[in-house]
């Protein structure tokens, strides 16, 4: 399974995040590129941080939501539930130029990617190791990179 552990599949994700353009339109999906760039960022900014976010309730318990997000082998599907604060409209959604939004994920992504113990809690899924931190960064990143065409 494909993650951010692996030097190859981080490159990949890396390549593919540097061919984005402003010009890029979505396959689906409400967010323009730009609110892209900074969706993709705050959760890897947000693993990286100290400050603890309260679980959200699912349908289902943590561990399943988990299991099946990071250990299926099918591609996310559209439109699954987000955060509030990387909505459209968020307080984490904040966007400056598609320059400035697009060096600050490269340079949060790097440091993710760079850190060797990744194990705070996430809001959907609870407990994560860093082994599940780094298969969700792919996935996170290969979900969207694919709304843009890359």
């Amino acid at each position: 399974m494909k993650s951010l552990d692996n030097p190859q599949d981080a490159a990949e994700i890396r390549t593919r995040m540097l061919t984005l353009s402003a010009d890029d339109q979505p396959r689906w999906g409400q967010m323009n590129v730009t609110q892209m760039l900074c969706h993709l960022r705050e959760p890897y900014l947000f693993a990286l941080s100290p400050e603890p976010y309260a679980l959200v309730k699912l349908p289902i318990s943590p561990t399943a939501a988990k299991f099946m997000a990071l250990r299926s082998p099918l591609p996310w599907p559209k439109g699954l539930p987000t955060l509030p604060e990387i909505k459209i409209g968020g307080e984490a959604m904040v966007t400056t130029t598609f320059a400035a939004d697009h060096a600050t994920l490269v340079e949060a992504f790097d440091r993710f990617c760079a850190t060797p113990s990744l194990t705070k809690d996430h809001p959907f899924f609870a407990t994560m190791t860093h082994a599940d931190w780094t298969r969700w960064g792919y996935l996170h990143a290969d979900h969207h990179l694919r709304q843009f065409g890359r």
